[in-house]
């Protein structure tokens, strides 16, 4: 799981979108990823 963190994480700082960063790996539930993403679209992540 970390290095699927680290990974989104670089993902990330290149500008691509975390929820399809963490759904890559599929270490994550499906779920915590639409999560993510509803909070991405909502502008409201925290």
């Amino acid at each position: 799981m970390r290095d699927a963190v680290d990974d989104a994480l670089k993902q990330v700082r290149e500008g691509g979108s975390f929820s399809r960063a963490l759904a890559r790996p599929k270490v994550f539930p499906p779920l915590v990823v639409h999560l993510i993403a509803s909070g991405e679209a909502s502008g409201r992540l925290a």
